[in-house]
């Protein structure tokens, strides 16, 4: 037997991957050659040995492990952004509180409504305080005129001389009834 067939057959016994005709073969040649007894002997019995042993558990390396977790964790993610509905509400409603934006925005708003009723209030007062003004001007102007007070018996008389004579020029009746 060649050099080259002696590894390929050492190559399949650490592989385990004798068939039967191979194994009669090997057991043959160390029949034949007891000098390949101790070296091929030891491979065979190595390989007994490992295939009697328990099979390790699958462990992934760290690297591994770690990207598959990452991956894992990341389509719980977009299973739930994508799921919708009140969960996802509730998440954006969390994380907005957690931020304090509705606490920020909630205070600027309340301090314009506040600005705004301050402002609204004092251009009240200062409408009111104009038109209290403007009645005590014009009372005070129609107190202080006697020329008023004289003109109004003219046409207090137009009045009567109406119900009188039918052809007299005919007299505004709202005006006078105004001016009662």
């Amino acid at each position: 037997m060649s050099e080259q067939e002696l590894d390929e057959l050492r190559a399949k016994i650490w592989r385990g991957a004798l068939s039967g005709v191979e194994a009669r073969r090997v057991q043959t040649l160390l029949d034949a050659h007891p000098e390949l007894r101790d070296a091929l002997g030891d491979d065979l019995a190595l390989n007994t040995l490992l295939e009697s042993a328990p099979e390790a558990p699958a462990v992934s390396s760290n690297f591994t492990s770690v990207v598959l977790e990452k991956v894992r964790l990341q389509q719980q993610r977009d299973s739930q952004n994508s799921s919708g509905g009140i969960a996802s509400i509730a998440r954006w409603l969390k994380s907005i509180f957690h931020r304090g934006i509705i606490l920020r925005a909630g205070l600027a708003f309340s301090v314009v409504i506040a600005m705004g009723s301050l402002a609204y209030r004092q251009n009240t007062l200062q409408q009111r305080t104009l038109l209290a003004q403007s009645v005590t001007t014009v009372s005070q102007a129609f107190v202080t005129d006697s020329k008023f007070v004289s003109d109004i018996k003219p046409i207090l008389s137009l009045q009567q001389e109406q119900e009188s004579n039918p052809d007299a020029p005919k007299a505004d009746v709202e005006l006078l009834a105004l001016m009662r």
